[in-house]
């Protein structure tokens, strides 16, 4: 956004000028008219510290560029302002096709209900492919270049293989619809064959990693108890009538049981070994409209009781920890001089307090807003051109009495 200020601020004057009178307004409404392009589009200054704002008012300036050029001819004070020049707008409408793919991420991935880890991978992998096709190959030289930006910061933060956070990775492979097959696909379509087959084996092995870990824990918690059973055993066999002999007996008996028991646990634990092999080798499951990703772990269960409890924990990560707002938000973060200075454990108390008192909010739809205060100017026009009627009316009639 930096490299293109002076282009904004041109965008900005130009709609500030319409917007800052009711007399320029209606000569905008007319050429277009002219132009017979709906008036329902709306056209709305921004804030310059939230990106998205001045996204919008971008895209909403820039379906009216035959109208801010016929502009020039109906108002000639427009000339006086810096406004954007014919070649001007060209640029413009590059940058909102590109500022559009991050602004419906930022949204998909800020929000804060039912957004699941392994979905961050589709979208960032999606503008990947933007940048590659549109930015990279392009033989626009402001898209190419805006492109070349971003790209390095994607190597930077994304694509890394010694920096990436792989549990995005493998939060895809937990996925049913994609597991390791699409993950391999999407790689070898965004590295070379050496890069995506190094990054393949790393997430099968954190994954491996993983369920090694959590199987520990599940045995630990789980595993039946066969020393339990022999004393169980012991105490019921020794209040029965029985000679030495019996006993050896049982002991025999018991001790083959445990023996039995010991080799059905280490068989039982080769069997969770394979759960990985067997959820990687079965087919992907065909994605619907209304797939529901927990709820297949929550069916499959019974079938991988480690992996379903990885998957239940992986996939429920947050996506992002900070508000849609925030991530719009491109002014500094400032911290008062209260915050500053208060306990740490008063700091926690309050962003608790916060957590709670905003638990119901809902996310705020901008353009309806913008919607509103559009029909709000309207009418507000159309009430002082009335008051002003019923006030020349009023003082004829006094005069007229007089």
């Amino acid at each position: 956004m930096e490299d293109f200020r002076e282009l904004i601020s041109k965008v900005r004057n130009a709609v500030r000028f319409v917007r800052s009178s009711s007399p320029r307004y209606r000569s905008f409404g007319k050429c277009v008219k002219e132009e017979n392009l709906s008036s329902k589009i709306i056209m709305c200054l921004d804030v310059p510290t939230r990106w998205d704002n001045t996204y919008m008012m971008l895209e909403g300036a820039v379906k009216f560029e035959k109208e801010f050029e016929r502009l020039k001819i109906h108002d000639t004070t427009y000339l006086n302002e810096d406004i954007p020049a014919s070649r001007d707008w060209e640029v413009v409408r590059t940058l909102v096709e590109f500022l559009s793919l991050f602004y419906e991420a930022t949204l998909k991935l800020s929000t804060s209900v039912h957004v699941l880890s392994n979905s961050i991978f589709h979208e960032i992998s999606t503008l990947q492919n933007y940048i590659k096709m549109r930015g990279l190959n392009s033989d626009n030289l402001v898209l190419n270049g805006i492109a070349m930006k971003v790209q390095t910061k994607y190597d930077k933060y994304w694509w890394n293989s010694e920096s990436a956070n792989y549990l995005i990775y493998v939060s895809v492979v937990l996925s049913p619809c994609c597991k390791m097959k699409f993950l391999s696909y999407c790689f070898r379509k965004l590295f070379d064959a050496n890069v995506a087959q190094e990054m393949c084996k790393k997430v099968e092995d954190i994954l491996r990693q993983l369920f090694n870990e959590y199987s520990l824990s599940i045995d630990n918690n789980d595993s039946p108890t066969p020393s339990m059973f022999h004393h169980s055993n012991t105490r019921e066999c020794s209040t029965n009538d029985a000679t030495d002999d019996e006993f050896d007996t049982f002991d025999y008996y018991y001790d083959v049981i445990h023996k039995f028991y010991a080799a059905m646990e280490e068989e039982d634990n080769l069997n969770l070994a394979t759960e990985v092999d067997i959820y990687l080798l079965e087919a992907c499951a065909n994605q619907g409209k209304d797939f529901d990703i927990l709820k297949w772990w929550k069916d499959n269960s019974s079938r991988y009781k480690v992996l379903g409890k990885i998957a239940r924990e992986i996939l429920a990560i947050p996506v992002s920890t900070i508000a849609a707002e925030s991530a719009f938000d491109i002014g500094g973060r400032v911290i008062d001089s209260v915050c500053f200075t208060s306990a740490p454990n008063l700091v926690e108390v309050l962003a608790c307090l916060q957590s709670w008192l905003n638990e119901d909010a809902t996310s705020i739809d901008l353009r309806e807003h913008i919607k509103d205060i559009s029909h709000m100017e309207e009418d507000l026009e159309t009430s002082l051109k009335e008051v002003s009627r019923m006030a020349e009316m009023s003082f004829l009639l006094n005069f007229m009495s007089s």
